[in-house]
């Protein structure tokens, strides 16, 4: 157990209880299992001296030894970042990796809250990865791309880059009665290929007019700046037990599956992603439901818990995942008895203890994938003032029906967090336009020092009252045990915290007593 100055410890399981002295007054506050502590002196009575995360170090705060341990978790934040999707990997090992930014820049904000690289370069590199590009997973990478103090090892994709062809995705071939996107971007020299011509991704309006792609120009900037080492596709087989670069299986580390998009070998010996339909019985293509329906898929792993990140999946998608899992590639069989077979087949690979919910809660996901999925936990990342009513009622009964245990959770970025987006007032925007005003015009190096301190302060109060707190999904796990919470809006009221524990089966359930 850490006990020396200057070592480092987190907060047990499930919670710890900090002790604050302040002006001869004891507050306390809740700590989450696995928040960060630095040890500031010598254990005394069974307490331990410490600072933590956020607080001032002249405030002297203290937590019983009992509640601290040395073991780093995995962390998965799914940020609250509106409309869209966008989740913060922390692994045990401390890295760090980002699925999907959203379409604002709250994801921007968290990480700068969370971080604080306003001063200098990061002293490391993210992972990036857009499950597919939707400006609602990917436009909030920008500010992160734009920002120089910011930089990622691989930016991983779908392979599905929206271009100017006549139908925005790389175009088409049809092989033996089915339609494929007839260019996947799988390496790093295919995909600065396709950016360095311009006419791939910029559409002429006339002789001084232009029109980029979003999507294209975004990726082209960090391209363009040195803050990026290479850009790869994520894909699979069925059978091919792919695994994110660095994250193979080995005894007592993370290992991250791919398990989608799923390749298939055309007649021609070319591996492609197939079109998909509007649903499964149509035969209009959709180039919405194809770019979405291949979202990348990830399965996390860590000890026994599995943690599934699934992107935009649709229906035409899960039928067609479910027949490659469950069916080996044929269609689903019409007869109960075997269409059940095939599902439980799909669910040895797709059962997971946690999962993201496809789609932000969208109705258009089979029954048969959510059954596939028997998660003892479904988060759902969605936004305000949005016109698609997600989470869509007969999606969150669903989720329930096909969830693991007595009491399958459903947690919501939305629904965690009642305040504004934004969560300030009128007011609190006066005070910090004062103080950017009053650091603005700072005359000398001392009143720009303090002046800058003075407002870094309140945008961390300030600011990180709405998005970057309350409204996060916070996963911590060792493994064997799983916590998730968010934070209760009323000031200094702590966290609403649900584990999850091995049942007598050996399988994640919620433990409603534990916390």
């Amino acid at each position: 157990m850490p006990n020396r100055t200057g070592d480092v410890c987190y907060a047990g399981y499930p919670k710890a209880t900090l002790e604050i002295e302040e002006d001869g007054k004891t507050t306390t506050r809740e700590l989450l299992w696995g928040d960060w502590m630095e040890v500031t002196g010598d254990a005394q009575d069974g307490w331990l001296p410490v600072r933590p995360r956020g607080l001032e170090a002249e405030m002297p705060c203290r937590v019983k030894e009992s509640e601290v341990q040395s073991e780093r978790l995995l962390e998965v934040t799914f940020v609250d970042i509106g409309q869209g999707d966008g989740a913060l990997i922390r692994t045990p090992d401390d890295r760090h990796i980002i699925l999907d930014a959203g379409q604002s820049d709250n994801m921007y904000r968290f990480l700068k809250w969370k971080y604080n690289f306003r001063k200098q370069r990061l002293p490391f590199k993210f992972t990036g990865i857009i499950s597919h590009s939707d400006l609602d997973h990917y436009k909030g990478f920008e500010p992160l791309f734009e920002d120089a103090n910011v930089q990622f090892d691989t930016i991983y994709h779908n392979g599905i880059i929206e271009d100017t062809s006549e139908d925005g995705l790389g175009g088409h071939i049809d092989i033996d009665g089915r339609r494929y996107v007839d260019e996947v971007i799988q390496d790093d020299d295919a995909m600065r290929a396709f950016l360095d011509d311009r006419t791939r991704w910029v559409r002429i309006l006339d002789s001084s007019r232009e029109s980029p792609k979003v999507y294209g120009n975004m990726l082209n900037t960090l391209a363009q700046s040195d803050r990026v080492e290479t850009f790869s596709a994520l894909n699979t087989k069925p059978d091919a037990n792919s695994y994110l670069p660095g994250y193979e299986p080995a005894d007592g580390t993370l290992a991250i599956q791919v398990l989608g998009p799923v390749l298939e070998r055309n007649s021609d010996g070319k591996d492609r992603l197939r079109w998909f339909a509007a649903s499964p019985t149509s035969r209009s293509y959709n180039a919405g439901k194809t770019k979405n329906g291949h979202s990348v898929i990830l399965q996390l792993q860590y000890g026994g818990v599995r943690i599934l990140l699934g992107g935009d999946l649709n229906t035409s998608a899960g039928v067609f995942l479910l027949e490659q899992y469950g069916n080996n590639g044929e269609s689903l069989p019409k007869s109960d008895d075997a269409r059940e077979e095939a599902v439980m087949r799909a669910r040895e690979v797709f059962q997971s203890d946690v999962a993201k919910s496809c789609h932000h809660g969208s109705h258009d996901v089979p029954d048969d994938l959510m059954r596939a999925f028997n998660a003892a936990a479904t988060v759902i990342s969605s936004g305000d003032n949005e016109s698609h009513a997600h989470p869509r009622c007969d999606t969150l009964g669903a989720i329930g029906l096909y969830g693991r245990g007595k009491r399958p959770l459903i947690f919501s970025t939305e629904l965690a967090r009642s305040a504004r987006e934004r969560g300030v007032t009128r007011e609190d925007l006066a005070k910090l336009e004062k103080a950017r005003e009053r650091h603005a015009n700072a005359t000398t190096d001392e009143a720009r020092e303090k002046t800058l301190a003075a407002l870094e302060k309140m945008e961390r109060t300030v600011l990180a009252r709405g998005v970057e707190v309350y409204g996060a999904i916070n996963l911590r796990t060792d493994g064997t045990n799983v916590v998730m919470a968010y934070r209760k809006e009323k000031l200094k009221a702590g966290w609403d915290i649900y584990c999850l524990e091995p049942d007598e089966d050996e399988r994640l359930t919620y433990a409603p007593d534990r916390a």
